[in-house]
């Protein structure tokens, strides 16, 4: 069946004069999918193998062997470490206390499952591991194994779904770990349970967590066309921008919830990026997957309400481009970034029925570029900071690209100031405002407000994102009641200059 490999030490108490061993103390016994890692491991290394050539070829290679062959095929594809996956930090702390108390700690696993060895040295807390010709997911060859090594009632198992069933009916006792009521249920009228452990957080708060609603304050550029139209009264107006606005905040959340699946890994090895809902196992990657869907959905409902159901869909396909390869690429990722931005101002210009003007659209461009370069930034100056990273290899760029990502950002600040400017002096400005010199105010305070955003990420104040930094800096909420102001001060002619 199993073929034991010890690791630290045999799990059998030495050998009496008569010859014959005992147990010290009964085994207990777990998998790494069985409650002890909070994620499904098969599922996150399918889906890394879908995404890459070299697994793509060894799935369709092995397709024609059946499912044995394909779980070994996955089994032996090496995605993840050992030192970021999402432990169960309550099971290792109870197995510890039992581990202290002479019980000895046992993992199964597959025998070509590379990760296993990795976490056993990781952990430094197993006594043997036994591997398994089909894996952990074969529970009948998990039961007969362990009742050949220990037998029957010998051993004390950990488990955490309906297949732990089958081995805890031939255990002494259970060990029930973030298990459903029916479960736990079943379990406690075929075994002895020994301990539960539930710390599972609330699916509805994960859920929430997944979406990322912070972010929805990017998507305030949407109204952005209606206030410098000078819609303010429009309530037909606001509507369409409403639902505009809550259109991309579905589809943003959809794209989200998909760059969480695909990063999985690299967001583990993040100090904070690590603690969203998929990376750290609070949500699922099948529950995942579906509430990607249904955002997709209500996303595309209400954009078709708002009349920017083009713009959308072009706006998801290049998020969606972007995820799946875009950002590995110098400067292409910083472009992309400020296409999506702008995308959003394009969209609020449609569902107002007032067309961005060309002046709108070089500002934002511009301001957009730098605030991309501001991202980029960051997560360089934060390499920097950290003794142990040295590239950014999942962006594409190098420490020694700092400088030049610092000239791009800069410049893009001043071009969209200079372009400001240049609208002021205009002759559509004269045509739109009836005291257009007071517009002159907003060239310093853009200014001001940009350059205080390259100032923070000089600093390391800046959070990775800076729309988001932007929408919970005070000084940031200032700027932006001062420039409404002298906008509605310019429009109305409240104030005049002349």
């Amino acid at each position: 069946m199993g073929q034991p490999f010890d690791i630290a030490q045999k799990i059998h108490s030495p050998a009496p004069a008569g010859g014959s061993r005992t147990l010290a103390l009964k085994p207990i016994c777990l998998c790494l999918e069985g409650g002890l890692v909070r994620a499904n491991l098969t599922q996150e290394r399918l889906l890394a193998m879908l995404f890459k050539p070299t697994g793509l070829l060894a799935l369709l290679a092995n397709a024609g062997g059946g499912a044995t062959k394909l779980r070994e095929c996955v089994s032996r594809f090496d995605t993840q470490d050992a030192e970021t996956l999402p432990y169960n930090e309550k099971l290792l702390e109870f197995l510890r206390a039992e581990k202290s108390k002479g019980h000895p700690i046992v993992l199964l696993a597959t025998a070509e499952d590379p990760l296993a060895r990795a976490v056993v040295e990781h952990l430094s807390i197993f006594d043997d591991v036994i591997f398994l010709e089909h894996g952990p997911s074969d529970k009948n060859q998990i039961a007969d194994s362990l009742k050949e090594r220990f037998g029957e009632s010998g051993f004390i198992y950990v488990g955490n779904d309906q297949d732990a069933l089958a081995v805890w009916k031939f255990a002494d006792a259970a060990i029930v770990v973030n298990a459903s009521p029916a479960v736990v249920a079943q379990a406690q009228q075929s075994a002895t349970i020994q301990t539960i452990i539930d710390d599972r957080p609330n699916i509805l708060i994960s859920s929430l967590r997944l979406l990322r609603p912070h972010q929805w304050s990017k998507n305030l550029l949407v109204f952005v066309p209606l206030i410098a139209a000078r819609l303010w009264t429009d309530l037909g107006a606001w509507g369409d921008a409403i639902y505009a606005f809550l259109s991309f905040c579905a589809i943003a959340s959809s794209i989200y919830v998909i760059n969480d699946i695909i990063d999985i890994s690299s967001d583990r090895r993040h100090p904070r990026k690590r603690k969203r809902a998929v990376a750290s196992g609070d949500v699922s990657i099948p529950i995942a997957i579906a509430i990607s869907l249904a955002t997709l959905s209500i996303g595309l409902v209400l954009s078709y309400v708002a009349g920017v159901t083009t713009v959308v869909i072009i706006y998801a396909l290049t998020s969606l481009s972007y995820s799946l390869g875009l950002k590995k690429l110098p400067l292409v990722d910083i472009f992309i970034l400020a296409a999506l931005y702008t995308l959003r101002v394009l969209a609020g210009g449609i569902a107002v029925a007032h067309p961005v003007s060309f002046w709108l659209l070089g500002f934002s461009g511009f301001t957009f570029l730098s605030l991309s370069s501001v991202k980029r930034t960051e997560e360089l100056m934060a390499i920097q900071r950290s003794p142990t990273r040295k590239t950014n290899s999942a962006r594409g760029y190098l420490p020694e690209d700092l400088p030049f990502l610092q000239m791009l950002g800069c410049s893009s600040t001043f071009a969209s100031s200079v372009v400001l400017a240049l609208f002021v002096g205009s002759s559509a400005a004269s045509e739109q405002y009836r005291s257009p010199e007071i517009l002159w105010l907003l060239v310093p305070l853009m200014l001001f407000w940009q350059c205080r955003l390259w100032l923070a990420t000089m600093r390391g104040w800046m959070h990775d994102d800076p729309i988001v930094y932007a929408a919970r800096d005070w000084v940031t909420w200032c700027v932006v009641v001062t420039a409404v102001l002298i906008m509605f001060a310019s429009a109305t002619g409240f104030v005049s200059f002349y």
